[in-house]
């Protein structure tokens, strides 16, 4: 994400930039953001996953940690595609004349990586939640479970919309 969102603003400084422009500055800031946000949201969250149903719900079929973070690291993929089309966007739209137009495809690109990663993490999740909740008649905590994997996860897309593409 790093890589590709300093391509595409420092391409787009080239296509698009005004004479009198300010030189684009590298944000090495947002290399340290870009790795604590996908290796936090990575680690964290199957971290509290398995700890939340290893040790406070006591599932039988425990979930592999290794496994839990797999998923999560898998599903992390699906957002390359986003940080592609992303350089794209720096090509054709110039930021400065079509702003509205940029932040709107750029809500759209995060929305469906978001959604396709997210769907991905919770088909792969939910099977083995469900296995365990049927085992142990916890259906209402399995819902609630699921839910929060979801919310963390929109979290998730939000701050990687603010953090690479801006806030508006």
């Amino acid at each position: 994400m790093f890589v590709s969102a300093t391509g595409s603003n420092l391409l787009a400084e080239w296509l698009h930039a005004l004479e009198s422009a300010e030189k684009y500055a590298y944000n090495f800031q947002l290399l340290t953001l870009s790795i604590s946000l996908f290796y936090g949201y990575t680690i964290a969250v199957p971290a509290l996953l398995y700890v939340i149903t290893t040790w406070f719900l006591h599932y039988p079929q425990r979930l592999s940690l290794t496994r839990l973070v797999s998923i999560y690291s898998y599903a992390n993929v699906l957002w390359i595609p986003t940080t592609a089309a992303n350089v794209v966007l720096a090509v054709f739209v110039s930021n400065a004349k079509h702003h509205m137009i940029l932040n709107t495809a750029q809500w759209a690109l995060v929305a469906v990586s978001g959604l396709l990663s997210g769907l991905s993490i919770v088909l792969k999740v939910r099977p083995i939640l469900i296995r365990n909740a049927t085992e142990t008649g916890a259906e209402r905590q399995n819902k609630l479970l699921l839910a929060g994997l979801v919310v963390a996860h929109m979290g998730f897309a939000v701050a990687i919309k603010f953090a690479f593409f801006g806030i508006a």
